[in-house]
């Protein structure tokens, strides 16, 4: 499941600066395909799973 929540942002200047961030985040980021994911690192798998536990929390 996903955790995300659509927010209403009443305030112009942190609207701003959640839509920068938004942007320079989507900037440097790239896609994966379901073969990357699907092969990466045990370790990598392990901590993702371990910090499942802790994803309703954050």
């Amino acid at each position: 499941l996903h955790y995300e929540n659509g927010i209403w942002i009443y305030n112009e200047e942190f609207l701003q600066k959640v839509r920068k961030d938004f942007d320079e985040t989507f900037q440097v980021s790239r896609e994966i395909t379901y073969e990357e994911w699907k092969n990466r690192p045990m370790k990598r798998q392990m901590m993702q799973h371990f910090l499942k536990v802790f994803s309703t929390l954050v």
